[in-house]
């Protein structure tokens, strides 16, 4: 059995840029999975490990008080700057997308039951439905008998 790598400056950096940008619930076991995936190592630490270094410690220490004070305010959600929240930033933009989206879709379906109903009831054929849209602005090109 290996033993961990030591946490370097720029590992300890990342450590706290993750937790300063934490959304959601914070516990170890996900800011400890999350912390392997963002290093370079990909070595998941303990908790233990963690908490031996004073800088990470005091940036988990004020991520929790951050985050139970976000949970009291309901306002504007906060991603910070690490790439976990940049990333949950773009899914809640796509996911904000695709409800739109959804929503455009459903009223587009309904106006083409509309439609396709009232086609039906003016006994439409389906080739006047189809015809090509004529531009009113081009120029009308008259035959010659």
């Amino acid at each position: 059995m290996s033993s961990a790598p030591r946490l370097t400056d720029s590992d300890i950096d990342k450590a706290i840029e993750l937790l300063s940008g934490w959304t959601g619930k914070l516990t170890w076991r996900a800011y400890l999975v999350i912390l392997a995936m963002e290093l370079p190592h990909g070595h998941v630490y303990s908790k233990v490990a963690m908490l031996k270094q004073p800088r990470i410690k005091d940036a988990w220490n004020i991520a929790r008080a951050r985050l139970a004070d976000d949970t009291k305010d309901a306002g504007e959600k906060r991603y910070g700057s690490s790439a976990v929240g940049a990333l949950r930033r773009k899914l809640d933009e796509t996911r904000e997308e695709l409800r739109a989206s959804k929503a455009l879709n459903n009223e587009l379906l309904e106006q083409f039951q509309r439609w396709q109903f009232n086609a039906e009831r003016h006994h439409l054929k389906l080739s006047q439905l189809d015809a090509p849209l004529v531009n009113p602005r081009a120029p009308v090109e008259k035959k010659i008998p």
